[in-house]
């Protein structure tokens, strides 16, 4: 009912009430029509006050009621917003690893969504301090026999990802050099040769992979050759703080060319055609170095390196994924793995060699070894025989032989033990300069602060007998050549990697 309505129906009473007490009253003879109209002007008047009261009451209990509603609508429509931003949340989370465009995963990346795009880099950055002793060090040496300091051994960035298409794929890794000099000086040149500042940068990696299925690839460009596993393992990923000298002996490191892979679950084959290996021409005239004389890597198509050369290699995984062997240590929890690996390298020099102006030089050489991960202890073994051919000429032929035994243990779960050997050994003719064998022992720590990304390693080697200039290699912290017989050397690294 309206308030309108109300208020005629408390009048139409008021009006019957008082015609009634108008009868009673003329009846009784009792008050004057006059008193009797001043009491109902006053109940109206009383009436009238109590119907605002409640008008008002009423209108504030719609204005109230009208607020609340509205309340709850804006409630429910919050509500809806919500759920509809935690669902979208949902889809994207689940849509994350396939549409992502930036991140982190194992280095960072860049991506398109759509997959055909995709940019990762990677850093690598190790600082040494390196202690050497020498023993019976001749009257008037500069160095005398205490020799210490400090070094960046490598600062390297690194490029690779896929274009177009993810079975295309490239890599570009350069780094600053620790001596300066030559491209690969950084590795192999001892620091009395008369290095330049280091700090220039040098390319290292610079080739691009097509994959015709999850098996078969071919790659071109700049890239390691496939012969020594020692020197295929990437260097921040080594168990020592360096490689062994009989690797930078025996390795040929690399070059330009082209390579072939084929690859399934237990079985590898690489096999590369290129301008021959990173090798040295001063082994035999008693600096450093192996013998070849070859240095491929960023050289012009007119550079006189060898005239052709081959290299192939053979992995059988027996155990575990191809994943492991991409490092030596094993760590605690991880399955066990085995590999058997062999290769085979050939090269023939252009004519006029250095040391024959009339024969092409040849190389060739072979090697085999054993990885076996233990899921916190690891075991590597390899042997590398090879053969230089310059006859006829002065030196006419060498020999070389190598044997390479490391292992590591884990005591803690980021703490590993590992120790090394080392044995090579030269033969040349009659003519050839005498080149002590080598004989080296290692051991060290390793403290996996974040794994191989952050990881702190020392280790002290011993070398018995003359270290030769050939068996040298500067960045491994012995001194060549050595001028005492035998030698003592403490390595510390912090190694990070990002």
């Amino acid at each position: 009912m309206s308030a309108k309505s109300s208020r005629w129906s408390v009048a139409g009473t008021l009006l019957a009430a008082l015609v009634a007490n108008t009868a009673l009253a003329a009846q009784d003879g009792g008050d004057t029509v006059e008193s009797q109209l001043q009491r109902m002007t006053e109940r109206l008047e009383s009436l009238e006050r109590d119907n605002a009261s409640l008008r008002e009451e009423v209108t504030q209990l719609r204005t109230e009621s009208g607020q609340d509603w509205l309340t709850e609508q804006r409630a429910e429509q919050i509500r809806t917003l919500v759920t509809d931003v935690l669902a979208d949340a949902d889809q994207r989370a689940s849509l994350q690893s396939s549409a992502m465009t930036a991140g982190w995963s194992d280095g960072f990346f860049l991506a398109s969504p759509d997959g055909r795009f995709k940019l990762q880099i990677s850093g690598l950055l190790q600082t040494r301090y390196i202690y050497n002793y020498a023993d019976n060090v001749p009257p008037g040496s500069v160095d005398g026999s205490n020799l210490a300091g400090f070094e960046v051994a490598r600062s390297q960035i690194t490029f690779r990802g896929h274009v177009f298409d993810p079975a295309l794929t490239f890599m570009l890794r350069g780094g600053f050099s620790r001596g300066g000099g030559g491209v690969y000086a950084q590795d192999q040149l001892p620091r009395d040769t008369g290095e330049f500042p280091g700090g220039n940068f040098q390319l290292y990696d610079a080739w691009m992979r097509y994959h015709f299925n999850e098996q078969i690839s071919i790659r071109a460009g700049q890239f390691k050759l496939p012969f020594n596993r020692e020197e295929l393992v990437y260097a921040g990923n080594q168990l020592a703080v360096e490689r062994s000298l009989v690797n930078y002996m025996t390795g040929i490191g690399y070059s330009q060319g082209i390579e072939f892979e084929y690859r399934n679950d237990w079985f590898a084959f690489m096999g590369a055609f290129s301008e021959g290996g990173t090798d040295f021409l001063a082994g035999p005239l008693g600096t450093q170095g192996p013998f070849l004389g070859t240095i491929p890597p960023n050289s012009t198509w007119s550079t006189r390196e060898a005239e052709g050369a081959g290299t192939g290699r053979v992995e059988l995984k027996l155990a575990g994924s191809w994943d492991q062997f991409r490092q030596f240590t094993s760590p605690i929890g991880d399955s066990f793995g085995l590999l058997v690996g062999t290769a085979g390298t050939y090269q023939r020099g252009r004519v006029p060699s250095f040391l024959n102006n009339n024969v092409h030089p040849t190389f060739w050489g072979v090697t085999g070894d054993v990885t076996a991960l233990f899921g916190g202890a690891s075991l590597f073994a390899s042997a590398t025989y090879e053969r230089l051919d310059y006859s006829p000429s002065t030196f006419n032929s060498w020999d070389i032989f190598g044997v390479v035994v490391q292992g590591g243990i884990y005591v803690a779960p980021k703490w590993e033990i590992f120790g090394r050997f080392e044995y090579g050994t030269v033969n040349g003719s009659d003519n050839a300069p005498n080149i002590s064998d080598l004989y080296v022992g290692t051991v060290g720590v390793n403290w996996y602060i974040d794994g191989q990304d952050l990881k702190f390693t020392v280790d002290g080697g011993f070398g018995i007998n003359n270290i030769s200039p050939s068996w040298g290699a500067d960045i491994t912290g012995w001194r060549i050549p050595s001028e005492g017989t035998n030698q003592f050397v403490l390595r510390t690294q912090f190694q990070l990697q990002f």
